[in-house]
């Protein structure tokens, strides 16, 4: 429990240098600042220190629709194919129930989503869930070595808001449920730990699951069985499934661990699937648009709000008399 719980610390709190002169950086705030410009938010908020109003022009959505509109990807170009003449006839039939299966699958939008954070995010994970892929919301998963190049080089932590019943429906596989539903829950709700709770009318519970390396000392601690001398210097890969209280931007407290398993002749690029738009620069976090277009977003704004202003003082009136 407190090597999730020190992992989620660090990436919250600690910046990470990626160069030789030490520029540090920071995923968790890189992350929170584009969030921000994607829902048209200012971080100093929407008026000036003199109390005027910041205007808002939007050049990062014109761009995205651009690249996205330049990549076209859709529904048409995933295809079955075979090297074999005799699979001709069931490659063209299936050809055809494809892009049927993608619409009506809801996959269709899915892949035109995708696209999307790909141009402005960069960035577009996804996990392994049974026979598909579900893709991860990259503000609510911590990559705990930023300097990576590639998720095999990285643990991985996920966190998930779950309900009564979503969890309930896990104490067949899950240990410490019930215990965990008494103690965990909380009528509040969090769409990102460093956000603003709002209250609900039902419960819902903090899960965090870890997949990445871990000793096997540990991964037995976890699992409740005993251990030797040799674990503690045994490293496996493990998927390490943990609950505790609502996090903040100091970290989270996890009160019990619900899953353990050892992940045997897998590595991470098995679980996860990753699309990155540029160039490894010493992080796992490449450039989107919306990234690239922050300085001259900002810039943008502050000439469109000088020349709103300047209007304004212009088309003032001063009426002057003599005494």
């Amino acid at each position: 429990m407190g090597q999730i719980e020190s992992e989620i610390t660090q990436y919250l709190t600690e910046v990470v240098p990626i160069s030789e002169d030490e520029q540090n950086y920071t995923e968790y705030k890189l992350k929170r600042r584009i969030s921000l410009f994607e829902n048209k938010i200012y971080p100093t908020g929407k008026f000036d220190k003199q109390g005027n109003y910041k205007y808002w022009f939007d050049i990062q959505t014109p761009a995205i629709d651009s690249e996205v509109k330049n990549i076209d990807f859709d529904t048409s170009d995933p295809e079955v194919y075979s090297e074999r003449d005799s699979d001709q006839l069931a490659c063209i039939i299936t050809n055809l129930k494809l892009d049927e299966y993608l619409r009506t699958t809801g996959q269709a939008q899915e892949i035109n989503s995708a696209v999307e954070q790909g141009a402005g995010w960069g960035n577009v994970l996804w996990k392994r869930i049974k026979k598909s892929y579900e893709r991860l919301d990259p503000r609510n998963y911590y990559v705990i070595n930023q300097t990576a190049e590639s998720v095999n080089e990285t643990p991985i932590i996920e966190r998930h808001q779950m309900s009564s019943s979503e969890l309930r429906e896990k104490s067949k596989i899950w240990k410490n449920v019930s215990e965990a539903m008494k103690e965990c829950k909380s009528n509040t709700y969090k769409t990102v730990i460093g956000t603003t709770e709002v209250n609900t009318t039902i419960p819902y519970f903090d899960v965090y699951e870890r997949n990445g390396e871990v000793t096997m000392k540990s991964l037995k601690e976890y699992k409740g069985e005993e251990t030797n001398e040799e674990d503690e210097n045994k490293m496996v890969l493990a998927r390490v499934i943990g609950i505790g209280t609502k996090g903040n931007l100091s970290g989270v407290t996890i009160k019990y661990i619900l899953f353990a398993e050892e992940l045997k002749g897998k590595k991470m690029s098995d679980i996860y699937k990753e699309y990155h738009r540029g160039r490894y620069k010493g992080k796992l976090w490449r450039e989107g648009l919306m990234e690239i277009l922050i300085d001259l977003h900002v810039r943008a704004n502050q000439i469109g709000t000088q020349f709103a202003q300047g209007l304004d003082f212009a088309s003032t009136t001063f009426f002057t008399s003599p005494h």
